[in-house]
């Protein structure tokens, strides 16, 4: 069989896809010790089947439901590298609300600057270093932390190095 460039390439989509499928099954297994770790349930770290059996019966367990409840808030504080995703995502969104609360208020809104995504990016790198935990609950983000930040106009604040 002749080599072509064609060969190669498939040769590397194939490849590529490998790694892909590896790089999601590696995450998912970070994100599974990282649920059992918080729910107090350590297991060995060859632990794709045992992962998957132990959350099963710890979410039908209902002192690991009550537990579980707090889940999606505290893995974000817990393991923030792992879902530095869902954080982003999160942030994201309240912002979006902010502006949407500063939309609804009209004219009212007079005293509420319009921010650009980096001032809020600055006000989330504040809440962050001072008051870790800020997106606890996540109901409370933005009219308990962010938007008291906005009115103390920490997106005007320099940069901190």
């Amino acid at each position: 069989m002749a080599l072509t460039a064609q060969t190669f390439e498939i040769r590397d989509l194939h490849f590529q896809e490998r790694r892909s499928n590896r790089a999601f099954h590696e995450e998912r297994i970070a994100k599974q010790l990282a649920l059992l770790s918080y729910l107090g349930r350590p297991v060995s770290e060859n632990i794709s089947k045992e992962a998957a059996d132990r959350i099963d019966t710890i979410v039908g367990d209902s002192d690991g439901t009550d537990k579980f409840r707090d889940w999606n808030d505290d893995k974000l504080i817990l393991f923030p590298d792992i879902y530095a995703d869902e954080i982003a995502a999160r942030k994201k969104e309240c912002f979006g609300e902010y502006n949407t609360f500063r939309k609804e208020l009209g004219s009212a809104a007079s005293e509420l600057p319009k921010l650009s995504f980096d001032q809020a990016c600055r006000i989330f790198a504040y809440l962050d270093a001072v008051r870790p935990g800020w997106m606890k609950p996540r109901i409370a983000m933005c009219m308990d932390h962010f938007l008291p930040c906005v009115e103390a106009k920490i997106h005007l604040s320099p940069i901190r190095s």
